[in-house]
C-alpha cells in the first residue's frame, strides 16, 4: 500500500537538486516510509552511531563530513553535512 507522505509529495514536485532533512525516528538507511524508493533520493546520515536523524538527497549531490553537532534541549542531536552540487 502506498502510504501518503508529505515528504514524498514534495520531492516529486521538486527540481533535480533537493535535500530533505528530518528526524525520521527510523534508521534512514532502512528507507523509512520508502521515501528513497518512491522519490529516487539517496539516504544520508552521520558517519557514526544510530542514523535516525539525517537527510535524503538527490542522486547528483555528493555529501561528506556528516556528523552530529552538540546536544540541544531535544532528545535528538542536530546533524551537519557538506554537500557538493554539479555545475549548471
Amino acid at each position: 500500500m502506498d502510504v501518503p507522505s508529505p515528504s514524498v509529495a514534495f520531492a516529486k514536485r521538486s527540481e533535480r537538486l533537493l535535500v530533505l532533512g528530518a528526524d525520521w525516528n527510523k534508521v534512514v538507511d532502512d528507507d523509512p516510509n520508502d521515501i528513497g524508493t518512491r522519490t529516487g533520493l539517496k539516504p544520508r546520515g552521520p558517519d557514526e552511531g544510530t542514523r535516525i536523524d539525517g537527510f535524503y538527497v538527490s542522486q547528483v549531490i555528493n555529501t561528506n563530513d556528516l556528523h552530529k553537532l552538540a546536544q540541544t534541549g531535544s532528545d535528538h542531536r542536530p546533524v551537519k553535512m557538506t554537500i557538493t552540487v554539479p555545475a549548471p
